[in-house]
C-alpha cells in the first residue's frame, strides 16, 4: 500500500536533487535562532518568519511565445498580469473521450512559481542554511490541473463560510502517484487558504506524515504564525477545542500517513485529502461526509518544458549576459529539455521519474521488474488498460506503469476517471508481455494435449496479437494465396507479398472509438486497428500500407504510386462465413466515423481482405461473394452497389498450419524472451 501511496519524498527529493542542494530540519534553525534572537529580523519569532515566508511568498511566472528567447520562453517576477480563467482549465472529457487529443493551447502564461523563504509544510520547513543558497525547498510551480482543484475548493469554502452552507466541504484530491500533489498543490492551497476572502479563515491545519502544522493567519494586532505538533492524534484533539474557529484541513497522505485521523470527519472545518488512487486511503474514511472527488492529471509537456526553462533562466534573469553566454545557455537548456523530453517518451510525465537521472533509472528498474513480474492473471487486466477501461491496480499493473486521466464524472461526486499507460514505451512492454504469456499459455495446452488441436484452442483470441510480431507477420505475406471469382483465373499478388521484411512490421496497436467517441484525429500506417467491442460486422482488425512509387526499367523515372492500401484481417470462426450487403454497409458506414479525416486519407486507396485460418478450424479456401439481403433494409440500388464495390476488394487466406504454427510458437516464445530484453534495456536507459 505504501508504495501506491505516493512518497513525499520521492517526488521531493528528485525536485531537490535536480536543484542540487540538501536540507537540514526545521529545529536546527530553530535553535540556532532562539540563540540569536537578532537574527530573526524585527524582533519577530520563527513561528511568525514561517508564516510570513508562505503568506507572502513571491511569485515568478513563466510565458511562452517568445521565439528569441531560449526554448521560447522568458521569465517574469512577480505575479502574472492575467492567471487561467475556471473555464480554461476545466477541461474533463466523456469517459469515452479519454484518449482524445487535446488540441494545442495558444501562447501565454505556462507556469507561476511560488518561493517561500522558509520552505513549505509538505517537507517539514526542511532547509540547508549552511551553504547560503536556500533554494532547496523553497520553490513550487504551479500549473493549471493545480489550479482547477483550487477553483473547486473555493466554491466549496465560499459556500461554506460565506453563503453558510450547513455541511463543510470535504474534497478528495486523487492524482498519480509522484506528479506533485504534496510539493505544488499542497502549499499552493496552503497559500490561497490564507488568503482566500481577504483572510477569513482564522487557522489552517496541515497534516503530514507524523506532523500536524496549525498555521494562524494574521488578524488585526496578532501576527500569524506556524506551530507544529509533533503528534497527529493531539492536533486533532486541539483542534477539537478550537472547532469554532473558521479553519480548514488539509491532509497529505503519504508512506507515514496512510489515512487521515478518523476523528477530523466529525469537525465542522473543511477538508481536502490528498491522496493516490489507492481507494485504501480514502474510501472507508470518507463514507457518508458528502465528499466530492477531484481528479488531478499528470504535467503535460507544456508544463514540465516550462518548468526545465525556469529552472535554468531563474539563474539567470537579472544578469546581463554577453551574446556568447546567452548561446551558450540556450544550448545548454536545449540540451536538457531534450534529455528531459527523452525520459518523458519512456517513463511518462512523471517529475519524480524524469527530472533526474537516478529518479528515472530507479523507476525504469522498477518497471522491467513488474513486467518480468506478470503472469496469466494479469493479461486481461493489460487488456483493459489498452481500451483504458482497467481500474487503479495497486499490485501487478502498478503505479510506475499506469497513470490515471480525469473524466466527466455523474456531478454528485465529482470527477471520474480512466487508467492508461504512462507512455507509449511502456504499452509496448506490456504488449510483448501479453504475448509472452499468450506463449506459455499455449505451451501448456500443447504439453497437457499433445496434438495439433492445443493451437486452436486459443487461435481465435491469439491470432490477430500474432500479427503484431514482424516474424508472424512475414511468415503470413509468404503463405498468402489469392482468393479469386471462378470467371478471374489470374492471381494477384497482396501488398504485403511485395515489401520486405524490415517494412514488414506494424508499429503499434490501438482500439477503435466506440459509440460516442472522438473518432482518432488521423489515419496512421502501419498501425493495427482493432474494435471497442467483440462485435463487428465484417472484420476483427485492419491496418494501412503506404502507397510506394516504383521504378521504371533502368531506373530513369518514377512510374505512377501504387495506392495505398487498407488490409482487412478476418480470424475465421466458420466455414460458412458469410459477408451481405448490410454487414458490409455498416463496416463502411462505421469506419466514416473511426478517423476524422478518413474522407481525404480514404481517395486512392486500395482494398484487401485476408482471411486467417486454422489447420484445426474454419478454413476458408474460395473466394467469397457478397450476397444481397432478403430483408429490405438496404436499398435494391444500393446493394448492388455494395455488391460491385466488394468485387473490387481482392481476398487471401493464409492458413495456420502444422508448419507455421510450429514456427508461430517459436516466434511467440522469442517474444516472450524480447519482452525481458526490452524491460532490462529500459531499467538502463
Amino acid at each position: 500500500m505504501n508504495q501506491n501511496g505516493g512518497s513525499v519524498g520521492g517526488t521531493r527529493n528528485i525536485l531537490n536533487g535536480w536543484l542540487n542542494g540538501a536540507y537540514r530540519p526545521m529545529k536546527e534553525e530553530a535553535g540556532r535562532q532562539n540563540e540569536n534572537p537578532s537574527e530573526t529580523g524585527e524582533g519577530k519569532s520563527l513561528e511568525e518568519k514561517l508564516y510570513d515566508s508562505i503568506y507572502n511568498a513571491k511569485w515568478s511566472y513563466v510565458m511562452s511565445g517568445y521565439d528569441e528567447e531560449p526554448l521560447g520562453m522568458k521569465i517574469f517576477d512577480g505575479r502574472p498580469q492575467r492567471i487561467w480563467t475556471e473555464e480554461e482549465v476545466d477541461i474533463s472529457p466523456l469517459p469515452a473521450n479519454v484518449d482524445a487529443r487535446v488540441p494545442e493551447r495558444p501562447d501565454g502564461l505556462e507556469i507561476f512559481v511560488l518561493t517561500s523563504e522558509k520552505g513549505w509544510p509538505y517537507d517539514r520547513f526542511a532547509l540547508d542554511y549552511t551553504t547560503g543558497r536556500k533554494a532547496v525547498l523553497q520553490h513550487v510551480y504551479i500549473r493549471r490541473e493545480i489550479m482547477r482543484v483550487w477553483y473547486i475548493i473555493q466554491r466549496g469554502l465560499q459556500g461554506r463560510w460565506v453563503e453558510k452552507a450547513q455541511r463543510p466541504p470535504i474534497h478528495i484530491v486523487i492524482g498519480t502517484p509522484g506528479i506533485g500533489k504534496s510539493c505544488g498543490l499542497g502549499s499552493f492551497l496552503l497559500h490561497s487558504l490564507l488568503h482566500f476572502n481577504e483572510g477569513m479563515l482564522d487557522v489552517v491545519a496541515y497534516f503530514v506524515g507524523k506532523i500536524a502544522y496549525l498555521i494562524y493567519n494574521k488578524k488585526p494586532g496578532e501576527e500569524g504564525r506556524v506551530e507544529e505538533d509533533r503528534s497527529t492524534d493531539s492536533a486533532v484533539t486541539f483542534i477539537k477545542t478550537i472547532r469554532k474557529k473558521r479553519g480548514h484541513i488539509i491532509v497529505d497522505i503519504g508512506n507515514e500517513l496512510l489515512i487521515p485521523p478518523g476523528e477530523l470527519r466529525h469537525l465542522d472545518w473543511g477538508i481536502t485529502v490528498l491522496t493516490s488512487p489507492d481507494t485504501a486511503h480514502y474510501e472507508e474514511w470518507a463514507k457518508d461526509t458528502g465528499d466530492r472527488h477531484i481528479i488531478i492529471n499528470c504535467d503535460d509537456v507544456r508544463d514540465m518544458k516550462a518548468f526545465v526553462a525556469w529552472k535554468k533562466l531563474s539563474i539567470h534573469a537579472r544578469e546581463k549576459a554577453s551574446n556568447t553566454a546567452k548561446q551558450k545557455l540556450r544550448g545548454r537548456l536545449k540540451d536538457e529539455w531534450e534529455t528531459v523530453k527523452q525520459r518523458i517518451a519512456v517513463a511518462g510525465p512523471v517529475p519524480r521519474a524524469v527530472y533526474d537521472a537516478v529518479g528515472h533509472g530507479g523507476r525504469m528498474e522498477a518497471v522491467a521488474k513488474k513486467i518480468r513480474g506478470l503472469d496469466a492473471n494479469d493479461k486481461n487486466g493489460c487488456e483493459d488498460l489498452f481500451r483504458s477501461s482497467m481500474n487503479w491496480q495497486t499490485e501487478k499493473v502498478s503505479y510506475q506503469m499506469v497513470q490515471i486521466v480525469r473524466s466527466r464524472g455523474n456531478g454528485v461526486s465529482g470527477d471520474s476517471y480512466r487508467s492508461k499507460e504512462l507512455s507509449g514505451h511502456i504499452r509496448t512492454l506490456l504488449l510483448w508481455a501479453v504475448l509472452g504469456i499468450t506463449a506459455r499459455k499455449v505451451a501448456e495446452s500443447q504439453l497437457m494435449m499433445r496434438n495439433r488441436s492445443a493451437a486452436f484452442i486459443s487461435f481465435e483470441s491469439h491470432a490477430l496479437f500474432a500479427v503484431l510480431n514482424p516474424r508472424v507477420l512475414e511468415m503470413m505475406a509468404k503463405n498468402l494465396r489469392h482468393l479469386h471469382p471462378p470467371e478471374k483465373l489470374r492471381g494477384k499478388q497482396s501488398i504485403l507479398s511485395s515489401m520486405t521484411p524490415q517494412q514488414l512490421c506494424l508499429t503499434g496497436w490501438e482500439v477503435l472509438p466506440a459509440a460516442r467517441q472522438n473518432p482518432i484525429e488521423r489515419c496512421k500506417y502501419m498501425v493495427l486497428y482493432t474494435p471497442a467491442t467483440v462485435y463487428e460486422p465484417l472484420v476483427d482488425g485492419f491496418f494501412f500500407v503506404e502507397g510506394r512509387f516504383t521504378m521504371s526499367p533502368g531506373r530513369q523515372a518514377k512510374k505512377a504510386p501504387k495506392p495505398k492500401t487498407i488490409v482487412l484481417l478476418h480470424v475465421t470462426k466458420s466455414g460458412c462465413h458469410s459477408t451481405t450487403a448490410t454487414k458490409l454497409n455498416a463496416f463502411t458506414e462505421r469506419i466514416k466515423g473511426y478517423f476524422s479525416d478518413w474522407n481525404t486519407f480514404s481517395g486512392n486507396m486500395a482494398w484487401e481482405m485476408i482471411y486467417i485460418n486454422s489447420v484445426d478450424g474454419a478454413v476458408i479456401t474460395n473466394w467469397k461473394k457478397c450476397e444481397a439481403n432478403d430483408d429490405k433494409v438496404i436499398p435494391a440500388r444500393k446493394a448492388k452497389q455494395l455488391q460491385t464495390f466488394w468485387e473490387t476488394i481482392e481476398q487471401f487466406q493464409v492458413t495456420f498450419g502444422d508448419e507455421m504454427n510450429a514456427h508461430l510458437m517459436v516466434d511467440l516464445q522469442e517474444a516472450e524472451k524480447a519482452q525481458g530484453r526490452r524491460a532490462m534495456k529500459a531499467k538502463r536507459r
